[in-house]
């Protein structure tokens, strides 16, 4: 537990201040809406408190690749509706998912409104630092996504995905990059399969 409140304390002393009020929940969605490409080196605190990196990507709408360091060999993709989980660890196929039934739908469809009336939100702020939690009511299922988002400009530097049995995962991204090309490959899990397969 003790990690967990280290990473989650050092990465909130290294966030720019700027906001003097709550970034509103429009701005946020419209964020999103404009997001075409992110990259990021990532913190991951599980929910036992231990730790992973790795290098997110996202492709929106729909696409994301969470790739991990050693020595955790697990991979995540999203695309195509699906998301899929590989364990390097198992000869066994990738653990599949529809992506509208996993919390990262919620930034990754491709209109994100998070003003409207399915959402349920609430908004703190906290030295220049404004937490979005956002759930869609008609799909509890998939648990609560909390936000972190600086200002000038508008950035998101964290999350923390709540499952409905209360158990917390927090990723806490590094320098982020914006507006670069990835080939469709990166994101594909037919791709993935073929190469585990080979």
């Amino acid at each position: 537990m003790r990690s967990l409140f280290t990473a989650l304390s050092f990465a909130i002393l290294a966030m720019p201040v700027h906001a003097q009020t709550a970034i509103p929940i429009d701005v946020v969605s419209g964020y999103f809406q404009e997001m075409d490409t992110l990259e990021s080196s990532f913190t991951q605190i599980n929910a036992d408190g231990s730790l992973d990196t790795g290098t997110l990507y996202i492709s929106r709408p729909g696409k994301m690749r969470f790739e991990y360091n050693a020595p955790n060999d697990a991979l995540i993709l999203a695309s195509g509706g699906s998301l899929a989980i590989f364990d390097g660890r198992s000869n066994a196929g990738p653990e599949r998912y529809p992506l509208s039934k996993t919390p990262f739908s919620l930034i990754l469809d491709r209109n994100v409104n998070l003003s409207a009336s399915d959402f349920r939100t609430g908004t703190t702020y906290e030295s220049g630092v404004t937490v979005i939690t956002a759930e869609d009511t008609r799909r509890p299922q998939i648990g609560k996504m909390h936000l972190s988002f600086t200002d000038s400009p508008v950035a998101l530097r964290s999350w923390i995905i709540q499952s409905q049995s209360g158990q917390k995962t927090t990723i806490i991204l590094g320098d982020v990059k914006q507006g670069l090309e990835y080939p469709a490959s990166v994101f594909s899990i037919d791709r993935e399969v073929y190469q585990r397969e080979r």
